[in-house]
């Protein structure tokens, strides 16, 4: 589990298909601390959701989730 939330956006853009899912699926190890940590995190992974490789859009689902468990 990482301690710290990435800064995931700009990474996000420069990243392939198959780096945007490593990343994604990194950050979904992480527990935000509090809801405005949590709806951040939510804001940078939502345009992912309309990508066109699945693999991307299915990473962002399961951040998406996690971070609403909060």
């Amino acid at each position: 589990m990482i301690d710290h939330p990435p800064k995931t956006k700009p990474d996000l853009v420069l990243c392939c298909r198959w780096g945007q899912v490593f990343i994604l699926d990194s950050v979904s190890t992480y527990d935000p601390v509090d809801e405005r940590e949590a709806q951040s995190i939510i804001e940078r992974v939502t345009p992912r959701l309309a990508h066109a490789n699945a693999s991307v859009v299915l990473s962002a689902v399961k951040v998406r989730s996690l971070a609403l468990k909060l």
